[in-house]
């Protein structure tokens, strides 16, 4: 299941992910200016492992693993949420100026790939509007 971080930086502002990981890092992306009420995610991994930021704004996360169902909020820039590659991942209510940093293990590769949920998924309704 997801692992979220509370990074906590030395005097310098600086944290070292592979230390807090283990993990080194082949790609990274930004996810910005997704249009209200779209989603982002909707699939697991074979093998690659994600570590996602919210830089500024905030998002929702729900995580299905073969035993839970769990749903995080990203909001500030020292959280990071560290996906196993069988979380099936979908990320949903993005504030109108949130911007996501991935980090990923491995490069883009399609036929890494699991699109199908481990059991049908109601995504939690959140009364927020946005402005």
């Amino acid at each position: 299941m997801a692992l979220l971080y509370t990074l906590k930086t030395s005097k310098n502002q600086i944290a070292e992910l592979e230390e807090l990981t283990g993990l080194s890092f082949l790609r990274s992306y930004l996810i910005y200016k997704v249009p209200v009420g779209q989603c982002r995610g909707q699939h697991r991994h074979q093998q690659n492992h994600s570590i996602l930021f919210c830089l500024t704004g905030s998002v929702s996360i729900f995580i299905q693993s073969e035993e839970h169902d769990a749903v995080y909020q990203l909001n500030s820039p020292n959280q990071a949420l560290h996906l196993l590659p069988s979380d099936w991942r979908i990320l949903y209510d993005f504030s109108p100026d949130c911007t996501v940093l991935a980090l990923a293990s491995d490069l883009f590769s399609k036929r890494d790939y699991i699109p199908e949920p481990y059991r049908p998924v109601l995504l939690p309704v959140r009364e927020q509007v946005w402005q």
